[in-house]
């Protein structure tokens, strides 16, 4: 499913971020979203384990303004909305951005517009993808310009690479699960499609209060929803695929089947409503963090 990557807040990796993570991650968030944080504890991240502590940006490195210049592309032409937020930022942050936007990109493409790819071949591009990103993370080096800006950019704001295993997951899921049974069994999915990736885009930015957590998974599975709701026709067609949990689909009346023929019926709508007004209800939590934001990272 097309990811969300925004900007949003993020905090720093320890006991005690652990520990607010805890107390006040939003009810939206499932336990396995929390037990898939804590796991970064343990995981190592780009060459350490935190955001930098101090508020300056890491300087883009000699040699790479190619490939960052590569992402900005790919960033242009695949995502314009993105793009065009994301030239907002203050000029020393929109390369690393760029570049969380290319990286997830790629994975992103095999799996919703495979063109002639079997399963099998999509399955291997993304364990390809994901050694090889493990390999560039871990040797700052890499001949795909993506793999290149993006170890550079994860390096030098010390991205958790569970961050991006999660991530990784979650597209491979893509390809073997088509439906969800509950809205908590959809949600393991959308904390490595969507959540993960805002809260990599924390890093980016330098927001570090342990309390803005919750509000960033938030705002991912807010915007993952978002999505949904957009394009369920196109998920249908496209990609046999329902995002809508399946007790919801019960609950109101509506069958697989109502979906399959674009029936827009009135449990169908109401349906959309509820689904509609509990995306809401997340986007609202999601915003009252929007403070964490550092000023010199706001968008201007």
């Amino acid at each position: 499913m097309r990811t969300s990557t925004t900007p949003t807040t993020s905090p720093r990796r320890s006991a005690a971020l652990r520990a607010a993570f805890g107390r006040t991650r939003s009810r939206f968030a499932p336990a396995a979203a929390k037990t898939a944080w804590e796991a970064t504890g343990r995981g190592e991240a780009g060459t350490g384990s935190v955001v930098p502590g101090s508020g300056a940006v890491p300087e883009v490195g000699p040699g790479l303004e190619a490939a960052y210049e590569h992402c900005r592309q790919v960033t242009r032409h695949y995502g314009t909305t993105y793009y065009f937020s994301t030239c907002f930022f203050p000029a020393r942050l929109r390369p690393s951005v760029f570049a969380l936007y290319a990286w997830v990109r790629y994975p992103d493409e095999w799996v919703d517009n495979p063109g002639g790819l079997s399963a099998e071949e999509r399955r291997d591009k993304l364990r390809q993808w994901r050694d090889a990103t493990a390999d560039a993370v871990k040797t700052g080096s890499s001949d795909h310009p993506v793999l290149m800006a993006w170890a550079d950019a994860a390096r030098r704001h010390e991205v958790p690479a569970q961050f991006m295993r999660d991530f990784m997951d979650a597209m491979e899921m893509d390809l073997t699960v088509d439906r969800y049974e509950t809205f908590d069994e959809l949600q393991r999915y959308t904390w490595g499609s969507a959540s993960v990736v805002g809260l990599m885009m924390c890093h980016l930015i330098g927001a570090k209060d342990p309390a803005a957590v919750p509000h960033a998974t938030s705002l991912g599975l807010a915007m993952q929803l978002t999505n949904f709701l957009r394009d369920v026709g196109e998920d249908w067609r496209d990609r046999g695929r329902i995002y809508l949990p399946r007790e919801d689909l019960r609950r109101f009346g509506v069958s697989e089947e109502d979906v399959a023929a674009g029936r827009m019926t009135e449990n169908f709508c109401r349906l959309v409503r509820f689904e509609a007004q509990r995306t809401r209800e997340i986007y609202e939590h999601a915003d009252a963090g929007m403070h964490y934001i550092p000023a010199e990272s706001a968008c201007s």
